[in-house]
């Protein structure tokens, strides 16, 4: 009741223009959403591109615009009060999935990442950040998302969460352009923070706190018909922001910038014909420093390009489709070569005194990650053949991708650790001694090294829709193989609807469906990675004449000297790194869901109601286990020792007209998960293991999902065109409250047994407003100024996150301006 009358409220004050019209059809006509079959699914959410350019932007970043969705997760730590300045998009988790579970399209093609895509630390020595996506588009680029949470054709492959299917737009038919400019900074935005961190946060150090910043987004266009049969694209786009934080006492600057180059070309020749080549290049640039250190600005660097080829035909016994696209994308490191540890009790290395043990310096050198793919589709959809009282309408294609994968270290890199050491005397040569001041006593060294992975995936389909007076069944089968694990999978798809009036207004549905996730390359890569060499036994610990060691009486640290052989030269290295835990990869199955569903699609009040019912099971998912060999050498492998649960009941209510635009849903949904990384540790006794969890026992792995896993989530979007230029978007976004759980570290004695008691950290729930306001000034008739205002947390609410401490972003405000032609 609760979550009722929050959506329904303020609902009745924002929409009352819309109900004053009354619902005559001529003010608002029925809408209807159809997936790519032309059946209606209630698992299909789409955002055509009058909605995408309603909504609030932020960013521009697709990713934040599904928020409006129902079945659609973000993490805890998204939108954090603390990191105000990032641009990356966000992950999400769609019907319970992980955030590598879902299948990111780009005109029909793949935009998924195979390298690590949940590594997201800057700061690995021996790695870089990834993504879930390869190429981060801006929305200002597409002509809709169609997002797919359940009964999926057998098209699709390459999931176990959900499809999101972007399409560029297409070149306009008239000679026209615009250019637009959004900004916000920390001074248009409220922080959330409690008060015992305030003051760490206003002098943050590092970017994991971000109390100043300034993010900007500009977007230019060009449509150019050539003539009524061939037109081109041109369009670029940038988001990029600036984050002061202070470093060794000094103001320094973080950058981040993502880009978006797009050049379409489409050709019509006649009415059976389509044509369109597009070319998207989009660089991601995050430039920053290791927390107090000197010299160690560093750039990582993302995005890709993507060459696509797509052409459609209308022919006599049916449409064919074909596409080919190739693309490269990356993920690399641009820094320092070498990493210091210095005394910094010395004058010469003081420089980091007061703020850590050492005066750090430098960084972790070059790391290119690259991924390269090779992509030829091909979708054939025959004309409907009747066969007695049945027609059928057969669809059936093939997809061939070839991806290679690319790790390499350009040059050696040592970290090193360095002891003060006057006495000690210098071979010439020796990098690791300053005479007279000190040696370096601690070194790990990565070499210059190379790795390379490649997969080639082989997908065919066949789909039929046979149709039966109001009832139409679609069965389908999707077999899938890859030549790494040399696995062939058999996904068996099927889909009943039944239009009770056969008018439409009325559909019933009903599904039961496999769907298979990705093979990743992240561990055929690791196998290959040289183990970095541990380089110790340079120094010992100070001694006092009765043999002890000593302790320094202010730090209580004991107290180190550099080993000097008999002519005061350090000692010679000696190699620790006897035992490396190194990658291996082991044959695995690929990960699996079975869903089964049921819904009702309602013609109501000249909108349409979704109602739907998913329930899910995954088994064989990605898990990590260690392993130790005959000779001692021990290794962690990718396993399928992970598997989950997940229920979901959605519901959504849409109505457009030609000035108003009403949509509400909700979600109620329940996940459970072994894991929620391919990186996490999961040995086979810990899915026997017992807890206790809300006075009664369990299995660990049936304790619900500690992300992704908000129990109650709804939206309200009413946007509405007002005079004298004026437009506005009210979004009304509601989350229940999150149960984080957590080890207490009591145990509970069951059956003369200890066993570990859970518990749950409350946090309440929270309801937002978002606006957007837009004034559009007719410059001339075919000139338009317009000015919009983006304003998220309206009402500056405090929102609990479930990390302890954490808050979401309170009020931020957005201002932009828009020039068309």
């Amino acid at each position: 009741m609760r979550l009722l009358l929050t959506l329904l409220v303020p609902s009745l004050f924002f929409a009352a223009p819309l109900w004053a019209e009354s619902f005559s059809e001529n003010s608002l006509p029925e809408i209807t959403v159809v997936d790519s079959s032309a059946i209606t699914t209630a698992g299909t959410s789409v955002l055509d591109r009058q909605t995408l350019q309603s909504l609030p932007q932020g960013d521009g970043a697709i990713t934040d615009l599904l928020k409006v969705l129902p079945g659609i997760q973000f993490s805890e730590s998204d939108n954090s009060s603390l990191t105000g300045g990032e641009i990356l998009p966000a992950e999400i988790s769609i019907s319970g999935g992980r955030v590598y579970d879902n299948n990111f399209m780009i005109d029909g093609i793949s935009n998924n990442s195979l390298i690590d895509p949940t590594s997201d630390n800057p700061y690995h020595i021996n790695d870089v950040p990834g993504h879930s996506q390869e190429l981060f588009l801006d929305s200002s680029l597409l002509e809709r998302i169609m997002v797919q949470r359940s009964n999926i054709s057998a098209r699709y492959s390459g999931f176990t969460g959900g499809i999101v299917e972007m399409e560029t737009r297409n070149p306009g038919d008239v000679f026209s352009g615009s250019f637009g400019y959004r900004t916000t900074r920390s001074e248009w935005s409220s922080f959330h923070v409690d008060w015992q961190d305030r003051e760490n946060f206003e002098s943050s150090e590092s970017a994991d706190s971000q109390p100043e910043f300034r993010k900007y987004n500009t977007d230019v266009s060009l449509d150019v018909p050539v003539n009524d049969k061939m037109g081109f694209l041109l369009a670029y786009s940038q988001s990029s922001s600036e984050i002061p934080l202070r470093l060794l006492g000094e103001t320094e600057s973080q950058y981040r910038k993502s880009e978006n180059i797009l050049v379409k070309y489409r050709f019509q020749p006649s009415d059976t014909i389509d044509l369109s080549i597009t070319a998207i290049w989009t660089p991601y640039a995050d430039e920053r420093f290791i927390l107090n250190s000197r010299d160690s600005g560093f750039t990582d660097e993302g995005g890709g390009f993507n060459l696509n080829a797509k052409v459609k035909q209308q022919l006599a016994f049916g449409n064919v489709e074909g596409i080919l696209g190739w693309r490269q994308s990356e993920n690399s490191r641009q820094a320092p070569a070498n990493y210091y540890a210095w005394d910094s009790n010395i004058a010469s290395t003081s420089w980091g005194k007061g703020y850590a043990d050492f005066s750090q310096e430098g960084g972790y050198g070059d790391v290119d990650n690259d991924q390269e793919s090779l992509t030829f589709a091909s979708h054939l959809t025959f004309v409907p053949l009747v066969i007695g009282i049945t027609s059928h309408e057969v669809v059936t294609g093939l997809t061939f991708e070839r991806t290679e994968a690319d790790y390499r270290r350009k040059d050696t890199t040592n970290i090193t650790s360095w002891l003060q050491s006057e006495d000690a005397v210098c071979q010439e040569g020796d990098p690791y001694c300053v005479a007279g001041e000190q040696v370096a006593y601690y070194r790990k060294e990565y070499l210059q090294d190379h790795a390379d992975a490649e997969i080639t995936m082989l997908d065919l389909y066949l789909e039929d829709s046979i149709k039966v007076k109001n009832i139409t069944f679609r069965p389908g089968l999707h077999l899938g193989y890859n030549d790494l694990m040399k696995n062939m999978d058999y996904a068996a798809r099927a889909a009943v609807f039944y239009d009770v009036r056969g008018d439409g207004r009325t559909v019933l549905s009903a599904g039961a469906n496999r769907y298979y996730g990705k093979t990743f390359l992240t561990y055929s890569l690791n196998e290959e990675k040289e183990g970095p060499h541990n380089y110790l036994s340079r120094r010992s610990k100070v001694k006092d004449a009765d043999g002890k060691s000593i302790k320094d009486p202010l730090t209580g640290k004991y107290v180190y000297e550099i080993v000097l052989d008999e002519n005061q030269i350090p000692v010679d290295w000696a190699d620790s790194s006897v035992v490396q835990r190194g990658a291996r990869v082991s044959q695995l199955k690929t990960p699996y869901v079975d869903e089964w569903m049921i819904g009702l699609e309602q013609s109501l009040f000249g909108g349409l109601l979704t109602l739907e019912y998913l329930n899910r099971n995954s088994e064989d998912e990605l898990s990590t286990s260690y392993i130790t060999i005959d000779n001692g050498e021990k290794y962690y492998e990718l396993t399928n020792n992970g598997e989950g649960r997940h229920e979901e009941v959605t519901f959504t209510w849409e109505r457009r007209g030609e000035c108003h635009f009403l949509l509400v849903d909700a979600t109620w949904q329940d996940s459970e998960t072994s894991n929620e990384d391919y990186a996490d540790h999961l040995e086979d006794e810990d899915l026997d293991e017992i807890v206790w969890y809300n006075d009664h026992s369990m299995y660990l792995i049936e304790l619900p999902r500690p992300d992704y896993n908000r129990e109650w989530s709804a939206n309200l979007i009413y946007s509405t065109t007002l005079p004298h230029g004026f437009s506005f978007t009210n979004i009304i976004r509601y989350r229940s409250g999150y149960e984080a759980i957590g080890d207490t570290g009591e145990n509970y004695l069951l059956d003369g047994e200890k066993i570990d008691i859970f518990d749950d950290i409350s946090y309440p729930s929270a309801t937002t407003f978002d606006w957007k306001i837009e004034w559009e000034y007719p410059v001339t008739e075919t000139q338009t100024l317009t000015i919009s205002a983006d304003i998220t947390n309206v009402f500056n609410r405090r929102i609990y996150t479930g990390i302890e401490g954490r808050y979401q972003m309170g009020r931020q405000l957005w201002v932009g301006v828009d020039y068309s032609f």
